[in-house]
């Protein structure tokens, strides 16, 4: 059985009982508790806030001109960046169709110097422009903490600090502020804006969201949060979320740091690497998580690692990463959520080598409602997923099996697995992990998303 199957929910007997520090929290990024993260929660609040133009920047790659245009908006009492990128060519009648693409894990040091992709080159502003180029006012959150213009940063950068961590919970706060942005896209055609010589107005009934990565993760639970029945009143037209995650927080913990921080995650049963968990003397690697480990590790042959041998040595053990997550999101939860703040978790060893994560009996219930990856029954309006066959943050199976509970609820999700490609479904350097003839899913998927949102 693999690590991944092995890993339990419940509180049990320990062998192992754990200190729970606090985290940096402040009174400011307190929560009263995490019922307030919940998809139900997010479905049932209100959004909105005030509108307006904070800086023009140079964005270069764009055919007529290179200006990208900063928005100032509010979020639950925080002031934001966004950047607002429009087509070359003036509005039609109905005003220009919105796509609102939520961008990826930015972190919390580069977070206040975050250039929202306004830069000479880079994988979104590739996004960005495609569908500028399409006709599209593309919208871009920069979530609270990110961006600073006129020498001011963007308020907030202490809830990337309490949360940004392995409590995974950093991506509901990043939904809630694009929740609050998506409210105010009518304002946008007030805000006395000009393009090829004509007032620039938006269509607020056309908006497309697309997400990437962790972005994928607040994309998600923004569609889940206007989607049916909702009660804030707003609502969208289709979505597409590239490489996402759709499992929840208590999984997330299980893979993400032990894939980032030993082999032993990657690695079968004899030590070295095959893209299973079984060796070829039949020996089973008792932790496994996931075949593939970013491509960035750049060879899977140790004889030929630099930096490599450090970075993926900083968790002795898959159980090591795993403890540390674990930490973390009882530190932060503890810190941070009023009414939970003595939570403990544990972990016991398996008689097959392997462990299991006993987690406080309180906590289950409330982490299980935080994020989409159980609310397919909200998410009528068309959706895309888009992911590779080796991205270890976006397994193929959760991408499939969440598509299809979407379907059984009445949806129509369309999934498309890009074999070979990276987290970003490009093409690698390394053909360890991209094979000869690998095809970048790059303009494959805008195409899709184009007929998605045209359709």
């Amino acid at each position: 059985m693999t690590y991944l199957k092995k890993m339990k929910t419940c509180f049990a007997a320990s062998a192992l009982l754990w200190p729970l520090p606090l985290a940096a929290q402040t009174p400011e990024t307190g929560i009263a508790s995490l019922q307030a993260l919940s998809v139900e929660a997010l479905r049932d609040r209100d959004y909105g806030g005030a509108l307006d133009v904070a800086a023009r920047i140079d964005c270069p790659g764009r055919a007529n001109g290179a200006e990208g245009i900063i928005l100032g908006h509010e979020s639950d009492g925080l002031d934001l960046y966004a950047r607002l990128q429009l087509p070359d060519g003036a509005a039609p009648e109905s005003g220009y169709p919105v796509v609102m693409f939520l961008h990826g894990w930015v972190g919390a040091e580069n977070a206040p110097g975050y250039l929202f992709s306004c830069n000479a080159d880079g994988y979104y502003r590739d996004i960005i422009n495609a569908y500028a180029d399409a006709g599209y006012a593309v919208l871009m959150p920069g979530f609270r903490g990110h961006g600073t213009f006129n020498d001011t940063p963007a308020e907030g950068i202490e809830w990337v600090q309490a949360w940004d961590n392995g409590s995974y919970l950093s991506p509901v706060f990043y939904a809630i502020d694009a929740l609050n942005l998506l409210a105010v896209v009518p304002q946008i055609g007030d805000l006395g804006l000009v393009v090829a010589g004509a007032p620039v107005t938006v269509n607020p009934d056309i908006v497309h969201v697309i997400g990437h990565s962790q972005g994928g993760d607040a994309a998600a639970m923004l569609l889940a949060a206007v989607g049916e029945g909702a009660g804030n009143g707003l609502a969208v037209t289709s979505g597409s979320l590239w490489s996402s995650t759709y499992v929840d927080r208590f999984t997330q913990l299980d893979t993400y740091h032990a894939m980032e921080s030993t082999t032993a995650a990657f690695y079968s049963g004899d030590g070295t690497w095959n893209g299973t968990a079984i060796g070829a003397d039949g020996s089973v690697n008792p932790d496994f998580v996931f075949g593939y480990p970013p491509s960035w590790i750049g060879t899977m042959n140790p004889d030929d690692w630099s930096w490599q041998a450090d970075y993926w040595a900083r968790s002795a053990s898959v159980r090591a990463a795993v403890e540390t997550q674990l930490s973390q999101m009882y530190g932060a939860i503890n810190g941070g959520v009023a009414d939970m703040s003595s939570l403990t978790w544990s972990i016991s060893a398996d008689k097959d080598g392997g462990f299991t994560v006993n987690h406080d009996p309180a906590l289950i219930g409330p982490m299980a409602a935080i994020g989409a990856h159980d609310a397919a029954q909200y998410m009528r309006e068309p959706l895309h997923l888009h992911f590779s066959d080796r991205d270890f943050y976006s397994f193929p199976e959760w991408n499939t099996a969440f598509c299809a509970r979407v379907n059984a609820a009445g949806g129509a999700c369309t999934a498309y697995e890009y074999p070979g490609t990276t987290h970003k479904l490009g093409v690698a350097d390394a053909e360890w992990y991209s094979p000869e003839g690998t095809e970048d899913g790059f303009a494959v998927m805008i195409e899709r998303d184009l007929a998605l949102f045209g359709g």
